[in-house]
């Protein structure tokens, strides 16, 4: 969905701190997930119980020879754990903090397709015999279940059902020479991901400079990121760096030639910058 702000604005995803009440982090995930707390409050008391929760249902999988079933009677395990045991359930509240952090979506059992999908990849870093990739989409990201024998995707919005890359590719008018490509996300693109989201969120409260900073380290992290590209540009706008963002509008443009609202932020600012002159 996309929003006027006044523009269309394109939708879609360290070491946390010295302080002392800051949970440790083994796990990649679990530390890049704790360094964007901060971007939206200071609630690590929730992200603390969530690492303590997780560790214990890992532990009690793995003692219970959770590895040794097949690829999707894991699955099977992990669905009914998030979604029949803690109850969460889908809500699209993009503009919402708890709908961006995995520990807001475990506490109030409520989650987006990005906390419920990291959820599912903070499980599969305590399981490596449940290994999960996220994939992008325009406005989504969903994770997909690969080993060496098995493949297959796990939609967040609908309890871990399993479209086939063929619907996503529909869905979403997916051009496997386009930036979502229905490829398998490194972490960086994970932290792209997440950056960007709480940059809209930012965005939506009218913090343009906070959301400059995110959705650059947006950017940083997947350099061609066109909701990203999009929304800095939105960003920029706000905070009379409007020459910057209409060149980040052609540029992009130029590069995705079939976004549409690309194209209408474009031609919306360059009317704005015409009326001032």
């Amino acid at each position: 969905m996309f929003l006027i702000f006044p523009l269309l604005i394109f939708m879609v995803l360290f070491s946390c701190s010295k302080h002392s009440a800051v949970p440790l982090c083994a796990n990649q995930l679990d530390s890049l997930v704790c360094s964007y707390v901060l971007n939206i409050d200071k609630d690590y008391d929730s992200f603390i119980k969530l690492q303590q929760d997780l560790d214990s249902i890992s532990k009690a999988l793995l003692s219970d020879s959770f590895c040794t079933k097949p690829a999707r009677e894991k699955h099977e395990t992990i669905k009914n754990i998030l979604f029949t045991e803690r109850s969460i359930k889908f809500t699209p509240a993009v503009e919402e903090r708890g709908a961006i952090l995995p520990q807001h979506a475990w506490s109030s059992r409520e989650g987006s397709c990005l906390s419920v999908s990291l959820l599912y990849l903070m499980l599969s870093e305590r399981l490596a015999c449940f290994p999960l990739h996220g994939v992008m989409l325009p406005g989504h990201i969903f994770v997909r279940y690969a080993d060496t024998d098995t493949v297959f995707n796990i939609e967040p919005n609908r309890e871990g059902y399993s479209h086939p890359d063929s619907y996503y590719a529909l869905k979403y008018d997916i051009q496997i020479s386009s930036f979502y490509n229905l490829r398998n996300c490194t972490l960086n693109e994970i932290e792209a991901v997440l950056a960007y989201n709480i940059g809209y969120y930012k965005l939506q409260q009218g913090k343009y400079e906070d959301a400059e900073i995110l959705f650059k380290k947006a950017i940083k992290n997947a350099p061609d990121y066109p909701s990203a590209l999009g929304n800095l540009a939105i960003a920029l706008s706000h905070t009379g760096k409007r020459d910057s963002a209409v060149a980040i509008l052609k540029e992009l443009v130029k590069d995705n030639p079939n976004d549409e609202k690309g194209r209408l932020n474009l031609e919306l600012m360059m009317k704005q910058a015409g009326e001032k002159e």
